[in-house]
């Protein structure tokens, strides 16, 4: 004012222009203010749910802790971190008690309590997330076990069809690599039961055990397979191969050697020996054979 009297419009300019950008400034402060307490209190009641929430569903997890000890070998690495959960959570809601309780008695602005109530939600948010893996993994553990029960029940069932396969077509020799696959397939079911009668199961072992269990049931199973077709196409292909023996002498003696084979439980090198004898006086004999089986088996 002193300067207006003496007209110095210059410095009053000036110093007018300074007043509108600080009382500017102060009013953008003042809104960034109203804005920061808005969030602050809606932020406060987020947080409380998601304590409530995640208490609540704490409680619950520990009872089903207790059950999942009972059923399923836990390790003391996933125990522990429960825990460590817990307690992370209780740390922070005495850090969101103290926040809270400055509101009250301190005059700090809100924009800055609202940043640290978002750091304390983005803490429970990682609670949450860990929370969700750690029931996941409870959760896996009972697909696991479903699994390995309805596995057991398929590997049951394909034993039996190889066993049922072999009785079938009467095979007049089995050989002994046939009885030690056998052997195998039934130790491995075993082994499988005995793990899902455990109490706690070890999901991990049990896993194991039905893999190898699954691989060793398919291998006899492909085993009963290929003995039941070598047999009959070698069986065939002598009965086929009968006609050409009264012809050369060479199929009469690759025939008589082939029987022989046969008989042995030699059944593959029984076929390739007959069909290599066969192919000479008629080439292509091996897809007619095979053709011939598959019409048989259907």
């Amino acid at each position: 004012m002193a300067r207006i009297r003496v007209l110095n419009l210059e410095d009053v300019l000036f110093e007018l222009k300074t007043i509108l950008e600080y009382t500017d400034s102060a009013f953008n402060d003042f809104e960034r203010e109203k804005l920061a307490k808005k969030m602050f209190e809606e932020s406060i009641g987020i947080f409380k749910n998601k304590v409530n929430k995640i208490n609540d569903f704490l409680n619950k997890l520990y009872g089903k802790v207790i059950d999942a000890k009972y059923n399923y070998k836990l390790s003391e690495t996933e125990l522990e971190s429960l825990n460590l959960l817990n307690n992370d959570l209780l740390i922070l809601e005495e850090g969101f008690n103290k926040l809270y309780d400055s509101t009250k008695t301190s005059s700090f602005p809100y924009t800055r309590l609202s940043k640290e109530l978002e750091t304390l939600i983005t803490k429970l948010s990682f609670i949450e997330e860990k929370l969700d893996k750690f029931v996941e993994s409870i959760g896996n553990m009972q697909e696991d076990e479903k699994r390995a029960r309805e596995q057991l029940n398929n590997m049951k069932e394909l034993l039996e069809l190889s066993k049922s396969k072999i009785r079938e077509y009467k095979l007049p020799i089995v050989p002994n690599n046939y009885f030690v696959e056998l052997r195998e397939a039934h130790d491995a079911i075993r082994e499988i039961i005995k793990e899902l009668d455990k109490k706690p199961i070890n999901i991990e072992i049990l896993n194991t055990r039905v893999d190898t269990g699954r691989d060793l049931i398919f291998k006899l199973f492909n085993t009963s397979n290929e003995l039941v077709k070598s047999a009959l196409l070698a069986e065939n292909a002598i009965i086929y191969g009968n006609r050409y023996r009264a012809k050369k002498q060479y199929i009469d003696d690759s025939l008589n050697k082939s029987e022989l084979l046969f008989i042995k439980g030699e059944y593959k090198k029984s076929l390739e020996l007959t069909l290599n004898t066969i192919d000479i006086v008629e080439p292509g004999i091996y897809k007619k054979l095979l053709n011939l089986y598959e019409k048989n088996t259907e």
